[in-house]
């Protein structure tokens, strides 16, 4: 095995360095995309709570238009929305 010289053991410690730089960037980007992310389920849940509230009265409507027509309401299918995993915590 041939001996480490000076300067690659200098060449190995700025590496790592240069590799904990790149994991403290990361970390805080990964904190940046977490706040988006809180902040787009919270407009996801408002918008499905809003789409929630103007249904019922759409398909009461739609219903009352149908039998007025002499047609039934057909059965809709219900839209679900599949729930995210969340993202595992930063230790």
């Amino acid at each position: 095995m041939a001996a480490t010289t000076v300067e690659e053991v200098k060449f190995l410690i700025q590496c790592v360095q240069d590799m904990r730089e790149e994991v403290k960037l990361m970390r805080e980007e990964i904190k940046d995309l977490k706040r988006t992310c809180g902040r787009m389920d919270g407009h996801i849940s408002s918008v499905e709570t809003v789409l929630d509230a103007a249904k019922a009265p759409a398909l009461y409507l739609y219903g009352k238009y149908q039998r007025l027509v002499g047609q039934s309401a057909p059965n809709l299918p219900e839209v679900v929305f599949e729930a995210q995993p969340p993202l595992p915590e930063n230790s």
